[in-house]
């Protein structure tokens, strides 16, 4: 799965570069956003680095209290969790990122086709969907399209989570 964020052309004012020096959060999967390209309203690959959850489908809150889940894994790039552990090709999964954009600013998220079942969640609220995300063959129905959505960031981090089902 391939995500691409543009600063939308609605955007009040171009975002502010962030300190270079500022620490990510820690024990946080943080991709950091080159604000420059956004500035020239330029179409950039997300770098994604993910905290990988199988057989979960976890939201925002479940993040949100002391005794947060620990990930299965943590992984750059987006990959199939086939490539990540010793996982057979059926199942359903949370990834979940913490991404840093300059705030103020409105951004596009497009979503390339998938052969598979996708949600896409930013700061808790449902944005995209694919098909039907289940828990087995019976309640998860595949589909291929693309998606394109746009958000507000909420503060300086804006959590993606994705549910995926495969079966």
């Amino acid at each position: 799965m391939n995500l691409s964020l543009s600063s939308a052309a609605l955007s009040a004012a171009p975002p502010a570069e962030a300190p270079a020096n500022e620490p990510a959060m820690p024990n946080q999967p943080v991709a950091i956003i080159d604000t420059q390209a956004l500035q020239n309203n330029e179409i950039i690959r997300v770098p994604t680095v993910w905290d990988f959850y199988w057989n979960q489908l976890l939201t925002s809150d479940d993040f949100r209290s002391d005794d947060a889940p620990a990930p299965d894994a943590r992984i750059i790039g987006m990959q199939p969790w086939t490539r990540i552990q010793d996982l057979p090709a059926d199942g359903y999964a949370t990834y979940r990122m913490l991404l840093k954009l300059p705030p103020g600013g409105k951004y596009g998220f497009r979503v390339t086709h998938q052969f598979t079942a996708y949600r896409v969640f930013v700061d808790g609220q449902l944005k995209a969907t694919n098909g039907q995300v289940g828990e087995d063959r019976s309640t998860s129905r595949p589909w291929r399209d693309n998606s394109v959505f746009y958000f507000r960031p909420a503060s300086e981090y804006t959590e993606i989570i994705l549910h995926i089902s495969n079966f």
